[in-house]
């Protein structure tokens, strides 16, 4: 198609003045990007640190009043930490490492509840709680479990309890988690947090079918961080030049490559920007030359 020559009319001449000015702001958009940014919390994990709070839950109503009941007459006592106050059982925490942005790791607490029923014959220990998150919407809470079942008390087998360490014993809901932090603290709390048995424990603890309803689980902790840094502002490339000098190169190749990865990574994203105004500008030059044209073909 043979290029279009447009005369040096008035009209013309103001198409390609604007035209100019608009390749000037393109030119300029990508001389000198904007640059982004970004808030980077410094003190994001809290590691094997002791931390404040505690767990609450009754563990399960029905097991409670099936023990405190005519047939059972049993009763339970809390051991190294953990308390009770009706309804509810209470675990200090004890450490934690877990990471704020990700919503990973594990907080840990202490104590343990001692059930006893049936003149001694049923002898069920729930200790050490652990509650892992994995950044999901469902966490798991490991106990630590030593026992016989409620039917092999009932029929008055004299059988030592089984212990099993670190079962995921139960499926809790942390969707509604929340995570506020500070300069030095964060503090996690989840309330009434739904939970139900897991295959694992409904094996270590099979008065009860795997998917039954446990009591509602309350956590409230406070982990202090782990070097107590306040979350600042940073330049987005002055943060990949931090995270790059701080890496482990290992050889002068690993440090080029890394090197190169940052500078690209900085590039793109300081390339968003300008591909933004780049498009702008294309798009004033299409406007205005269009509305100029049709005010030419009117006069």
């Amino acid at each position: 198609m043979p290029a279009l020559h447009l005369p040096p009319t008035r009209s013309n001449r103001r198409v390609a003045a604007v035209s100019a000015a608009a390749l000037v702001v393109l030119t300029c958009a990508a001389a000198y990007p904007a640059h982004s940014a970004v808030v980077t919390n410094m003190a994001n994990e809290t590691s094997n640190t002791a931390a404040e709070g505690a767990l609450t839950w009754g563990f399960k109503e029905s097991f409670r009043s099936y023990i405190s009941g005519t047939i059972a007459k049993g009763e339970w006592e809390t051991l190294n930490g953990a308390s009770y106050e009706t309804p509810q059982f209470s675990w200090p925490t004890n450490n934690a490492t877990f990471d704020v942005q990700t919503l990973v790791g594990d907080i840990e607490f202490v104590g343990d509840v001692h059930f006893t029923g049936h003149k001694g014959l049923l002898d069920t220990t729930i200790s050490h709680p652990t509650l892992r998150l994995d950044g999901s919407d469902t966490a798991i809470l490991h106990l630590d479990v030593a026992g016989v079942t409620m039917d092999a008390a009932m029929s008055g087998e004299d059988s030592e309890p089984e212990v099993t360490e670190d079962v995921p014993f139960a499926a809790v809901n942390v969707s509604d988690l929340r995570i506020d932090s500070t300069s030095d603290t964060v503090t996690v709390t989840g309330e009434d947090m739904p939970a139900v048995i897991t295959e694992e424990g409904a094996v270590a603890f099979p008065n009860y079918e795997a998917g039954s309803e446990l009591d509602l689980i309350t956590v409230v902790v406070d982990l202090p961080v782990s070097d107590g840094a306040d979350a600042v502002a940073q330049d987005a490339d002055t943060t990949a030049e931090g995270a790059a000098a701080t890496q482990d190169t290992g050889t002068p190749a690993d440090a080029a490559r890394s090197d190169e990865a940052s500078d690209a990574s900085a590039q793109s994203r300081n390339l968003v920007p300008a591909v933004a105004a780049g498009a702008g500008a294309v798009a004033l030059i299409g406007v205005v030359g269009v509305v100029l044209m049709r005010k030419r073909a009117r006069s």
